[in-house]
C-alpha cells in the first residue's frame, strides 16, 4: 500500500487500512520526518499545535473505492513578525476543494469531457467514487477558466 500512495507524495505513509463495504479506507499522514512551513513566511516549524482529519476520494484500488483518511497536523508558527499563529500541513496533491484529489479531478474532467456530467456521475459513482455532476460540471469550468 505505502508503494501505491508515495506516487501522491514521497513523505506520506499508510498509518491503517480498513474496508466499508465496496470502499477501502486508508489512513494516512506525512513521515514524522517532515517539516512544515508556514504559509505566510515560510518557516518551517515542528511544534505541534493539535491535528485533524480530512476524508479525500481518490482513484479506486483494484474493485474498492478509495477514501484517504489524512490525519492532518497543525503547528504554530515560531516568527514572531509573521500574523499568522498557527497553520495546518498542506498536500499537494488534492485538487482546489481539498475533497479529491486531483488525479482523481483529472479522471473525471477526462471522462466529462468524452460524454456528459450526467453520464459521468452514473459511471463513476458505482466503481470509483461517489462524485455528483455538479461537482463535474464545476471541475470542467475550473478547467475551462484555467485555459483563459
Amino acid at each position: 500500500m505505502d508503494t501505491l500512495i508515495k506516487k501522491l507524495c514521497n513523505d506520506l505513509t499508510v498509518t491503517d487500512s480498513e474496508y466499508v463495504g465496496d470502499t477501502m479506507e486508508l489512513h494516512v499522514e506525512y513521515v514524522p520526518e517532515h517539516i512544515s512551513c508556514c504559509p505566510k513566511c515560510g518557516q518551517g516549524s515542528k511544534r505541534r499545535h493539535s491535528a485533524h482529519i480530512r476524508r479525500i476520494k481518490d482513484l479506486p484500488i483494484q474493485e474498492y473505492k478509495v477514501i484517504l483518511v489524512l490525519n492532518v497536523r497543525e503547528y504554530f508558527c515560531d516568527n514572531e513578525k509573521c500574523p499568522q499563529k498557527i497553520f495546518a500541513e498542506k498536500y499537494d496533491f488534492l485538487c482546489s476543494t481539498g475533497t479529491r484529489t486531483q488525479r482523481l479531478d483529472d479522471y473525471l474532467l477526462k471522462t466529462a469531457l468524452d460524454s456528459s456530467a450526467i453520464g459521468t456521475e452514473r459511471l463513476v459513482r458505482e466503481k470509483i467514487a461517489d462524485v455528483s455532476n455538479d461537482s463535474i460540471l464545476r471541475i470542467i469550468k475550473k478547467n475551462a477558466s484555467d485555459k483563459q
